[in-house]
């Protein structure tokens, strides 16, 4: 089980798993990706992949996730999440993300916790968010050769 005392967090690596990382070609939209990351995260949650689709793109629909430059962060807080957990996805080519501008997305990470980790969700959505916002950070994953690049570079102790 991973580490989820937000204080101890020296990177993403509390929290997302090598095998949590995917390079895909196949995602036509966004209810597609969101089956994909259902199905990534279903194992640290009690709904089934369906349900969690749908809460989902509930979220997004309720609360755009974009932050622009092709990178989205949906993520969601339920009592039904057992573990602060995530996900990162690279597109190999974008999709329109549906978001307030409408920007096309190629760069997702998901995050998932518990209802009553509000606190540690909302710093390490901080925390994920300012290191996407970086165009280094993000030139290096869209050039990732494999998930084990993608995991290197996201997982660097000293990124955040």
């Amino acid at each position: 089980m991973k580490n989820t005392n937000i204080s101890e967090y020296k990177s993403l690596n509390s929290i997302v798993a090598e095998k949590d990382m995917l390079s895909l070609n196949i995602i036509n939209n966004k209810k597609q990706l969101f089956i994909k990351i259902s199905n990534l995260l279903i194992h640290n949650t009690e709904f089934s992949s369906s349900q969690l689709t749908q809460v989902l793109l509930k979220n997004e629909n309720d609360k755009p996730t974009n932050i622009g430059s092709g990178v989205a962060i949906p993520n969601i807080q339920d009592k039904n999440i057992k573990i602060m957990c995530g996900c990162f996805i690279r597109l190999e080519n974008s999709v329109i993300y549906d978001s307030l501008n409408n920007d096309p997305v190629d760069l997702i990470f998901a995050l998932l916790s518990p209802s009553e980790s509000a606190t540690n969700h909302l710093r390490m959505l901080a925390e994920t968010s300012r290191l996407l916002k970086k165009i280094d950070i993000q030139n290096k994953l869209r050039g990732a050769e494999n998930k084990e690049a993608l995991y290197g570079i996201l997982t660097q102790p000293d990124l955040i």
